[in-house]
């Protein structure tokens, strides 16, 4: 098994790059979850989204953030008051 040696020139570019791809890691698994919880989206919607935010990262999350309309990723939720005896 080949080893993975990552080496930057300076602590900094490290820093960098490990905040910016946890900050990628964030937003990916954000629109899964989304994708998976959205009632609007059947099954061939939602394997094609995962297809779009796998296979090109950064172009298919921008791609979802834009294209899918809001009420669709984030639905209104229905509140129901907590039964309180009387």
């Amino acid at each position: 098994m080949i080893p993975f040696n990552f080496s930057f020139s300076s602590t900094t570019s490290g820093l960098v790059f490990g905040a910016l791809w946890l900050i990628y890691i964030y937003l990916y698994w954000r629109a899964l979850f989304e994708i998976l919880r959205a009632p609007a989206f059947d099954v061939n919607d939602k394997i094609l989204w995962f297809l779009v935010i796998t296979m090109a990262p950064l172009i298919g999350l921008i791609t979802y953030w834009r294209m899918v309309p809001k009420h669709v990723r984030q639905p209104i939720m229905k509140f129901r008051p907590p039964n309180r005896p009387q």
